[in-house]
C-alpha cells in the first residue's frame, strides 16, 4: 500500500548543456546579460525569469535521447515482477484506507474497458505537469470546486493541484549565412558521425 506524498529524486536520465558543444549557444547568457536582462540563478526552481539555456535530454557519450525507458528500463536485467502494459493510461489511483493508493486504474482508450492493477508497495505517478494533475484530479484528489463542477468524488481537497501552470517565453534566433560558422560546421560534422555510428 502506498501513501499519497510527492516523489523528489535524483533522475538518472542523461541531461546535455548544449552551451558546452555548441558556443554560439554559449553566448547567449553573456549578450542577454549586457542589455541588462540578469541571468537566472537556478531555471529549475520554479522561478523561470531571467536569460539561462536549458538543458537537453541528450546522453552526451552516444548522442542518443535519454529519456524513462532509456534511463530506467533498458538497464534493468529480465525481472519477473515487472510488467510493461504498452499503450495503456492510468485514469486514476484507487484509495483504501487513509487515502493510501491500493490500485491503479487504467484503460487503452476514452471508451475502452477500465482495468485495475493492485499495488503492493508504492504508486510512482509520473505523468508530468499536465499528466499528473489529470490522474489525481480523476482520482477526486484536487481543489474541491473543480472536483465539484466534474463530478468526480473528492478523496482529498487539495488547491494546489492543477493549478499554477505557466507557459513560458522561449526566444530564438535564427541566422543564415553563406559562410561556413562554428555552428553549420558542427551541425555537418555531427550528421557525418550519426551516419557512421560514431
Amino acid at each position: 500500500m502506498s501513501k499519497l506524498r510527492p516523489c523528489f529524486s535524483v533522475s538518472m536520465c542523461r541531461l546535455t548543456g548544449l552551451s558546452s558543444i555548441v558556443p554560439l549557444v554559449g553566448a547567449w547568457v553573456p549578450t542577454l546579460s549586457a542589455l541588462g536582462i540578469q541571468e537566472s540563478p537556478d531555471a529549475y526552481n520554479g522561478q523561470t525569469w531571467g536569460s539561462f539555456i536549458a538543458t537537453s535530454s541528450i546522453n552526451p557519450t552516444n548522442w542518443t535521447r535519454s529519456y524513462s525507458r532509456s534511463a530506467y528500463i533498458d538497464p534493468l536485467p529480465p525481472r519477473s515482477n515487472l510488467h510493461i502494459l504498452p499503450n495503456v493510461m492510468a485514469t486514476r489511483l484507487l484509495f483504501g484506507d487513509n487515502l493510501t493508493a491500493s490500485a491503479v486504474e487504467y484503460a487503452s482508450s476514452s471508451t475502452s474497458t477500465r482495468n485495475s492493477v493492485r499495488v503492493n508497495k508504492e504508486v510512482i505517478l509520473a505523468g508530468g505537469a499536465i499528466g499528473s494533475p489529470t490522474v489525481l484530479m480523476q482520482s477526486g484528489v484536487g481543489p474541491r470546486d473543480i472536483l465539484q463542477a466534474a463530478g468526480v468524488q473528492e478523496a482529498l481537497h487539495l488547491p494546489g493541484v492543477g493549478q499554477h501552470l505557466q507557459d513560458h517565453v522561449v526566444r530564438r534566433i535564427l541566422l543564415s549565412s553563406r559562410e561556413s560558422t562554428h555552428a553549420s560546421n558542427f551541425v555537418l560534422e555531427f550528421a557525418a558521425c550519426l551516419q557512421h555510428n560514431c
